[in-house]
């Protein structure tokens, strides 16, 4: 069987995920962590970031417009989504589809940090494939990964002084 492969640069993966491991990491270790699944019966729990406690707390002084790179990547994530595996059932048959997910009530800072995770989950759990050409689904890949990058750094930016420290130390 021969390995997929992609014009993706590895250069850019790696700043992504080292850049989204950071944060998360800077999340849990400065008070945005949550009680996850509970560990063999022990009252443990694995420890999770608490994305939407993080939300509630920071996104309100999120400012798209604060820099035009900011600007262009918020709108860019906005107006081209990056979709979640679906499953429904149709005429009896489980049926795998894609789908944006929707804002909900979310505010637009809130939302453009699900779409961060989702544009993560897609790389990291795989099986994204689409309809577009090579060079179209590279050219969207590198977009969303910095578009990505910059709202993340953005975050980091206006986020509790804790945590920016957590995230500046942490190394991987």
């Amino acid at each position: 069987m021969r390995a997929a492969t992609s014009d993706l640069s590895p250069q850019l993966l790696q700043e992504f995920f080292v850049t989204f491991a950071r944060f998360e990491y800077a999340l849990k270790n400065s008070g945005f962590v949550a009680k996850g699944q509970e560990l063999q019966k022990r009252l443990l729990h694995v420890a999770k970031p608490d994305w939407n406690k993080f939300k509630r707390d920071v996104s309100a002084k999120f400012n798209k417009d604060s820099d035009p790179a900011l600007s262009d990547a918020c709108d860019y994530l906005l107006n081209n989504a990056p979709q979640t595996q679906v499953l429904w059932t149709e005429n009896g048959t489980l049926v795998m589809g894609w789908e944006t997910l929707p804002r909900g009530d979310e505010n637009e800072a809130g939302y453009l940090l699900t779409l961060v995770k989702t544009v993560r989950n897609n790389l990291f759990h795989g099986g994204k494939f689409s309809d577009l050409s090579f060079t179209e689904l590279t050219d969207r890949n590198t977009r969303l990964l910095k578009s990505s990058i910059l709202i993340l750094e953005k975050y980091v930016e206006i986020a509790p002084s804790e945590m920016r420290k957590t995230f500046r130390d942490a190394h991987l």
